[in-house]
């Protein structure tokens, strides 16, 4: 009876000390992704870049960045579950998406919106790149109701 509960302690402690961890079945954690879903704040701008097409400023919200993840984000936010769309690599942080965003920017063709009164001033690119070491096409959606200020309104890949 003595050994076997020295057994189980030697067991226990060993699953407790000195089994490794496996890196990739940790919590994943972004530092801006969970400072956007702590901290929100609509028109608090995350990234802006400059649209090669039409010489206007793109801007990247709190508003934009939340909607991309929690539509197209396999980890966040954790609880939210429903409605998610065509998804991005796990662990993909916000920096990767917004270097996609970037780049098609850049390279994306422009395509036609649907036409529906509420999006009329919506336009969209689409192109290939590469996020979190996957390649694929990716569509960006941007609101251009103003000359020269732009805003995303989503990103995400295309299945």
């Amino acid at each position: 009876m003595k050994w076997l509960i020295i057994i189980a302690i030697v067991i226990g402690a060993y699953f407790l000390f000195f089994r490794k961890k496996n890196p990739e079945k940790e919590k994943f954690i972004d530092p801006i992704a969970e400072e956007i879903f702590k901290n929100y704040a609509e028109n608090k701008e995350i990234a802006r870049f400059t649209n090669p097409k039409t010489r206007g400023t793109v801007i990247v919200n709190h508003k934009s960045m939340r909607h991309i993840l929690e539509r197209h984000h396999p980890n966040y936010p954790p609880d939210f579950k429903s409605g998610k769309g065509s998804l991005f690599p796990e662990r993909t942080t916000v920096q990767e998406i917004n270097e996609g965003i970037e780049t098609i920017l850049k390279i994306g063709e422009r395509k036609l919106a649907r036409e529906r009164e509420d999006r009329k001033h919506n336009v969209v690119y689409e192109g290939n790149t590469t996020i979190h070491q996957k390649r694929g096409l990716y569509r960006l959606v941007i609101h251009q109701r103003f000359a020269g200020r732009e805003n995303v309104v989503t990103f995400f890949p295309v299945d």
